[in-house]
């Protein structure tokens, strides 16, 4: 009996190790999943909106809406409270020039963003987000190429859905800001010249792709 007893207790103490092994290897697993990285492409499409430049004869120096299409990528940190990342994308405008043709044009992007999940585990998340633009008119405005330099701030919402190992991240921002407006290309070769300061908004829808388990 004694020796039956020595068994079952060495029994019972060699089920306990194995329980402490398992559940320190689970804490060790979920510690390790609370953090990664957030990376990913994107493309997109956004509505860029410019205030006019009006310059002598009634001219103007910019349209005033540009449907953009966007492609580019992000970068950064994922952890259980949100998303802390960089971003950036190269665009292609198509613009209504001031004599009523159209063209395309080059913008460039890059910016910052910090979304917030809105609960524990959840695919929805929405922040702050800044972004810096450079924008360079396609075709020939007043004899010269239209550009201007700014930045906008607004809020980013992103709905990140995954299908087994694959996401498939949804992101809209709502954004308002400033640029200078200036001319860039002109026939002496001088380089950029401001001629004012305008208001300018953007509406920006991506779709990202990326692989591996979502943080929730």
């Amino acid at each position: 009996l004694s020796e039956v007893s020595r068994q079952a207790d060495q029994a019972f103490n060699d089920a306990a190790n194995a329980s402490g092994l398992a559940s320190s290897a689970l804490s060790s697993a979920e510690v390790a999943h609370t953090s990664g990285v957030s990376a990913g492409l994107d493309v997109g499409f956004a509505i860029l909106g410019q205030a006019d430049v009006s310059l002598k004869g009634g001219k103007k120096a910019r349209p005033g809406l540009a449907p953009t299409i966007l492609v580019g990528g992000h970068v950064g940190a994922e952890l259980e409270s949100g998303l802390y990342r960089a971003f950036g994308a190269v665009g292609v405008p198509y613009e209504t020039a001031p004599k009523g043709h159209t063209e395309n044009g080059l913008v460039l992007t890059a910016g910052l963003e910090s979304l917030f999940k809105l609960s524990r585990g959840s695919a929805h998340s929405v922040g702050p987000i800044v972004r810096f633009i450079d924008h360079e008119s396609g075709g020939d405005v007043l004899g010269v190429n239209a550009k201007s330099r700014g930045a906008t701030f607004g809020v980013a919402y992103e709905f990140d859905p995954q299908f087994g190992s694959f996401r498939v991240p949804i992101h809209i921002s709502l954004e308002g800001g400033a640029e200078q407006v200036g001319t860039q290309g002109t026939d002496d070769g001088s380089a950029f010249k401001a001629i004012g300061v305008v208001p300018v908004g953007m509406l920006a829808i991506t779709f990202g792709a990326s692989t591996g388990s979502a943080i929730r």
